[in-house]
């Protein structure tokens, strides 16, 4: 008899059990896009080429580095994949869609950074980011954030190649105030750890269940304050592991 829970759906433990796929749940088919599993699979020439040049680095070399993001979160939390035990071609049954706000309900973009020892700044971006605006954020944030955490002289700045950040006008700011950055592989969001402080401050923000957007903000801010150091200590201390992988795939 399979188990079931009090509303008399099967458990996920049962539906494992009966080989059912573990599909992300579908928001209601109409013109969004289905949410998709953050932890995407990183195997491109670049990838591999930077996991062996830095698969010796000392330990210091990661923990003095200060790593950096954007990310949009969502009023709603519809940025968050959920997941559910399904048959088949049931996506879009009632009980495996999640309902969404059909205009939006807002949203704000944040970048953020951390080192070894924590979390640092994080800046809400305002109206359209682009590579004024993006150096404005490095200004007012970068020096700050790597004082605060008492990095090294030999700090280095870790990005993405994002556009706004490898402009020649981006480059040469980086260049003239002496800020070194890493060489970063194209299309390799999964190495960088903050992916992981990304996840775990919409999870905990979502939960609080903001009413507006200036409260949305508000939560971002406060919660990204609370991220514990020994947190982020862990996943530095995971970096190594992690490029090893990438140089077995």
């Amino acid at each position: 008899m399979a188990k079931t829970w009090n509303s008399g759906e099967p458990s996920q433990e049962w539906l494992a059990d009966q080989n059912y796929p573990k599909s992300a749940a579908t928001t209601h088919p109409g013109g969004h896009k289905r949410p998709h599993n953050n932890i995407q699979r990183t195997a491109g020439l670049s990838v591999l080429s930077f996991a062996r040049k830095h698969l010796d680095d000392p330990q210091d070399f990661w923990e003095n580095t200060l790593w950096t993001d954007e990310t949009k979160i969502e009023l709603f939390g519809r940025s968050v994949s959920h997941y559910v035990w399904r048959k088949s071609n049931t996506a879009f049954q009632k009980k495996n869609i999640i309902p969404t706000v059909k205009y939006g309900g807002g949203s704000v973009m944040v970048w953020g950074c951390f080192a070894a020892s924590g979390p640092r700044r994080l800046a809400v971006i305002n109206g359209t980011m682009n590579s004024a605006v993006y150096q404005k954020i490095l200004k007012e944030n970068v020096r700050p954030s790597v004082c605060d955490l008492k990095l090294k002289r030999t700090w280095v700045l870790q990005q993405d190649n994002d556009p706004k950040h490898t402009s020649k006008s981006t480059s040469e700011w980086l260049k003239k105030n002496k800020m070194k950055t890493l060489e970063w592989p194209s299309q390799s969001p999964d190495l960088n750890p903050i992916e992981m402080l990304w996840h775990d401050l919409k999870k905990v923000v979502h939960a609080q269940k903001p009413s507006n957007v200036a409260e949305l903000q508000q939560f971002c801010k406060d919660e990204w304050a609370k991220i514990p150091p020994q947190r982020c200590n862990r996943l530095i201390a995971k970096l190594s592991r992690t490029l090893d992988c990438s140089c077995c795939c």
